[in-house]
């Protein structure tokens, strides 16, 4: 049996094969926070963590059209 993640991740890449940007925004939500903390490791400052994970994800809600995920 999948667990809540595994069920939210599957959402996920369906979403983005379906080139949906809503797939995006749910990637976003899910992850943001960890992705914060883990950038927040290697470069020591919050705020900074925080503009490169957003950025990251700004440049490739823009790309969702082009990007096809496995999962």
């Amino acid at each position: 049996m999948m667990g809540q993640r595994s069920v939210k991740d599957q959402e996920i890449c369906d979403l983005l094969n379906a080139r949906d940007q809503r797939g995006m925004e749910l990637l976003f939500e899910a992850y943001y926070k960890s992705l914060v903390s883990w950038a927040n490791t290697f470069l020591n400052d919050l705020g900074v963590a925080e503009d490169v994970v957003q950025e990251f994800f700004n440049l490739n809600i823009a790309q969702t059209a082009s990007l096809i995920v496995r999962f």
